[in-house]
């Protein structure tokens, strides 16, 4: 993080009344297969957003997508310069 930099409040975004049992739902499923845990002692939290997946030809639903919001958080860390490694430095034996 940059030094002295923090970040600002996330936007908060409102789950629909239509599908809140099914975001409770997924979101214990979740829990079960350890995929997300919950963090007590952080000094931001990112925005969790589930988005529906477009359906199918055949109109069938394909799901939801799992997306974290780091868009506030992104403006307080350091750029890397070099973020992919180059040949050199993968091929050292």
């Amino acid at each position: 993080m940059i030094p002295g930099k923090t970040p600002k409040k996330p936007h908060r975004h409102r789950c629909p009344v239509h599908l809140m049992e099914v975001l409770k739902a997924w979101h214990q499923n979740m829990y079960k297969r350890n995929f997300i845990k919950p963090i007590m002692d952080a000094s931001h939290l990112s925005p969790v957003l589930v988005i529906k997946k477009p359906d199918t030809a055949e109109g069938k639903s394909r799901g939801y997508r799992f997306v974290v919001a780091m868009v506030e958080i992104n403006d307080c860390l350091e750029s890397c310069e070099k973020f992919t490694p180059s040949g050199d430095e993968i091929l050292i034996v």
